[in-house]
Formats: structure tokens, C-alpha cells, sequence
């Protein structure tokens, strides 16, 4: 009867693989997106090895094994297997305390050479004069500022210069304030120069990517 504890006493468990997860990228300021995305790669990094702790597991061979299988057998693109590698390195280094060390050779996934889609200045038009309400204005914001979209979609007033039009808080990748649509500047971050030249610019430092509505024309 020695081994028993007193009424109203509670053992503390530690906290789950996945709670202990999605509470340290909360503290990091991760975006949700990027947290649902290291949840669901560290849940199938879990399975593909039996449902094993990682904690219990050597660490670099199963995670060069992990990655090995992305690439040779389900044939993942060069940035899925490298947000799965980033989402493994941050479980073992944040939350279990176990750096990863000596990963060796990785399989690497090759990457494919794609020519951004830029649309011309009477095709951006056409594309916000078919946009109405809300996503009219998330569309505007999008192209008026360079924003990306879960920065748009998370904006709150409180980040916004209602006099000035300029973002308060620059998103990831901008280390200028933004001007959006409006009075006090059409294009997205300000540069020296910007000014009267016509041609909206993306912000410092970020090339425009695949898909990306940007200012200028084709062959521009």
C-alpha cells in the first residue's frame, strides 16, 4: 500500500509528442499554416517508424530514412522534402532537446525550373475589376502592398496608419512600411525613387514568385 497516493492527489503525465509541438511553435510565432504543416509531417514521420517516440529512436539515421523514402519512393518536390527536414531538425532541437547531428548524404528531390507567371498590367486590372466585397479588397491589398496572403488575411486595424496608408508592422521578408491602394502611394514597398515612376515594385529583398501578381508585363 506504499506505492498508493493520497486522495485528491494527481500524477503529472507529460505533456503529448504533439501538444508539446504545436505549444513551442506558438511560442516561436510560427504561422498556422506552417504549424499544421510540422504537425502533420512529425505525424508521419511517427507512423512511417511504428509509431515509435522519435525521443526513443536513434534521431539522424531515422530521419535520413524518413527522407530517403520521400524522395526515392513517393518522388516529393525539392521544397516538400525540405519543409518535412525543417519540421524534423525543429522537433528534435525545440522540443526534445536533441539536436540533430551528422545527418550525412540526403537524397535530395530535384528541383524543377518554372518561369514565374506574371500578368500584364491590363490583365491585373481585369482580374481586381472582377473582384467584389471582401475579396476585392484582400485582392487589392494583395497587389497595392506585396503582402502574402495570410499576412492580408490576419491584418488588423491596429496595424494600419489610417492617415499615412502605410502598414505599421512589415510582414515577413519587408523590412520597410508598406503602402497599400489608396491616396498616399499605389504600389507596394516604398523605395527611394518609387515616386512618380509608374512601376510598382515588389518588396525589398523578395523576388516575385510562381504565380506571383506583380506590377509588370510580360518580357518587362
Amino acid at each position: 500500500m506504499g506505492d498508493c497516493l493520497p486522495s485528491g492527489v494527481r500524477v503529472q503525465q507529460k505533456p503529448k509528442l504533439l501538444h508539446s509541438l504545436r505549444a513551442n511553435l506558438r511560442l516561436r510565432h510560427f504561422s498556422p499554416r506552417t504549424e499544421e504543416a510540422y504537425v502533420s509531417w512529425v505525424r508521419r514521420f511517427v507512423r512511417f517508424h511504428g509509431l515509435r517516440h522519435p525521443g526513443e529512436l536513434g534521431g539522424e539515421r531515422q530521419v535520413v530514412s524518413f527522407l530517403t523514402y520521400l524522395t526515392v519512393e513517393r518522388g516529393v518536390a525539392s521544397s516538400t522534402q525540405g519543409q518535412a527536414l525543417a519540421a524534423l531538425l525543429f522537433l528534435y532541437r525545440d522540443v526534445l532537446g536533441r539536436p540533430l547531428e551528422g545527418l550525412g548524404t540526403i537524397p535530395r528531390a530535384r528541383a524543377p525550373v518554372r518561369l514565374p507567371v506574371v500578368l500584364t498590367r491590363r490583365e491585373v486590372q481585369r482580374v481586381l475589376a472582377g473582384l467584389g466585397g471582401t475579396v476585392g479588397m484582400v485582392g487589392a491589398l494583395l497587389y497595392g502592398s506585396g503582402m502574402r496572403l495570410m499576412e492580408c488575411l490576419t491584418l488588423r486595424v491596429k496595424d494600419v496608419d489610417l492617415e499615412r496608408g502605410v502598414q505599421d508592422s512589415p510582414g515577413q521578408g519587408c523590412e520597410k512600411p508598406c503602402h497599400g491602394p489608396g491616396a498616399n502611394g499605389p504600389g507596394p514597398c516604398a523605395e527611394p525613387g518609387w515616386e512618380g515612376s509608374g512601376e510598382p515594385r515588389g518588396p525589398p529583398g523578395r523576388a516575385p514568385r510562381a504565380g506571383r501578381v506583380t506590377g509588370l508585363g510580360r518580357g518587362e
